[in-house]
C-alpha cells in the first residue's frame, strides 16, 4: 500500500493541507494498529495491516515537505537526513519496545501500546503544528535562493541528460563553478 498510495496521497495532501493530511494519516495508522491488536483471525489482521500501509503511505513525502517548507534551502540536506534518521530510529525503538511488551504480555498488547503511543503523538503534533503557524514561519524559497552570496542556483534542462555535450562544453557543476 505504501508503494501504491504514496504519490496519490501526496498530491491530495498538497491540495488539502499538509498538517490535516499528516494528522489524518497518523490517526489511520494508529487506529489500524489498534485493529491489529484486536484481530481475531488472519483475514482481520491482513485487513488491519493493509490500513496501516494506507496510513503510512503519505507520511514520508508530506512530512519532509512540511519540514522543508519552514527552513532555508541551505539546510534542506541536513533536515532531510535528520527526518529520515528519525523515522529509522523510531522504527528500531518501536520494534524493540514492541518486542519487550510482547514477551512480557502478548503480541496483542504490543500493537495496542504502539497505537496508543501513535494517538498521543498525533494529539501533540496537532496541538503544536497548525497550517497558520506554518504559513507564519514559511520560508520564501525564491528569496532564500536569490540572496545567496555564492550566486544563483544551477538550473540545467532535463534534456541535457539525454544529449552529448559539444566538445569544450562545461560538463559538470564543478566545471561551471570554476568558470564562473
Amino acid at each position: 500500500m505504501v508503494g501504491l498510495l504514496t504519490f496519490p496521497l501526496s498530491l491530495l495532501a498538497d491540495r488539502w493541507g499538509r498538517v490535516r493530511s499528516l494528522v489524518l494519516m497518523a490517526v489511520i495508522w494508529s487506529v489500524a494498529t489498534l485493529f491489529c491488536a484486536v484481530a481475531a483471525n488472519y483475514e482481520q489482521l491482513l485487513a488491519a495491516r493493509f490500513l496501516v500501509g494506507v496510513g503510512e503511505a503519505a507520511y514520508g513525502s508530506v512530512g519532509i515537505a512540511l519540514v522543508l517548507s519552514v527552513f532555508v534551502p541551505r539546510v534542506h540536506s541536513t533536515l532531510s537526513g535528520a527526518f529520515m534518521a528519525g523515522g529509522s530510529f523510531g522504527s528500531v525503538v518501536g520494534v524493540s519496545l514492541g518486542g519487550v511488551i510482547a514477551v512480557h504480555l502478548s503480541w496483542w498488547w504490543s500493537f495496542a501500546a504502539m497505537a496508543v503511543l501513535g494517538l498521543i503523538l498525533v494529539a501533540m503534533f496537532r496541538a503544536v503544528v497548525t497550517e497558520r503557524r506554518l504559513t507564519e514561519h514559511a520560508v520564501d524559497q525564491d528569496t532564500a535562493t536569490a540572496n545567496r552570496p555564492d550566486g544563483p542556483p544551477i538550473r540545467v534542462p532535463v534534456s541535457t541528460l539525454f544529449t552529448t555535450p559539444p566538445p569544450g562544453a562545461r560538463t559538470s557543476a564543478a566545471a561551471w563553478w570554476c568558470a564562473a
